[in-house]
């Protein structure tokens, strides 16, 4: 059930989900991760550290618990934890990367821990390849609409992060600044949506704001 609930962005649902499921099991390492997610998803890091800490406790090769704790504490500075635990993280990534298997961290997150190339590289292509094999079975239908006289040209940005978080800080204000009688902005967002007045400044500086969540 918290699985479900966390699909559809309703959190704090599935942290109480999570939370009874405890209270049944409560030596599932699974469960304690995916209630870090959730808890760090909503702003608690101090729960989200405590579930990412129990689940690695509980199951020490849980990778990515390692890799999300870690992620956690570069976060929010926590220096001195984090240089063991770095260390074991390169150590699951180094033996995904050897076994041809997609490492847990994120390109992104490897790109911000180590500037090296050749390591960076290697970590994006597993993950490409994992991201193009899992959509291989999908079939999308597209249905061509007659082509529009106004000579506009419609622009789509797509994002998780069109809320709260230091992307919308950034990119907030380009939405307005396309001239609208050359240009039509939609944007796509499949994050979660927290009311911020980032979110309600992008939804009022483009033409269509699309919530993809709500499409299967």
């Amino acid at each position: 059930l918290g699985n479900a609930y966390q699909c559809v962005g309703k959190l704090r649902k599935a942290k109480s989900s999570y939370q009874n499921a405890l209270k049944i099991k409560d030596d599932h390492p699974v469960i304690f991760f995916n209630l870090g997610v959730v808890c760090n998803s909503i702003g608690e890091p101090k729960e989200a550290e405590a579930g990412f800490k129990k689940a690695l406790e509980l199951k020490p090769d849980y990778e990515s618990a390692c890799a999300s704790l870690v992620k956690l504490w570069i976060q929010h500075c926590a220096w001195e934890e984090l240089a063991p635990l770095s260390h074991r993280l390169d150590d699951f990534t180094s033996t995904c990367l050897r076994l041809g298997r997609r490492p847990a961290e994120t390109p992104f997150q490897n790109l911000i821990r180590h500037c090296d190339p050749e390591l960076n590289q290697k970590v994006a292509r597993h993950w490409s390849s994992y991201t193009a094999s899992s959509i291989q079975h999908i079939t999308l239908s597209h249905h061509l609409q007659e082509k529009k006289t106004d000579g506009k040209l419609r622009i789509g940005y797509i994002s998780n992060n069109f809320r709260n978080h230091p992307t919308s800080d950034l990119v907030s204000g380009i939405f307005a600044q396309h001239c609208r009688e050359r240009y039509e902005i939609f944007c796509y967002h499949y994050g979660i949506n927290d009311g911020s007045r980032q979110r309600k400044r992008i939804e009022q500086s483009c033409e269509r704001f699309i919530e993809l969540n709500a499409v299967n």
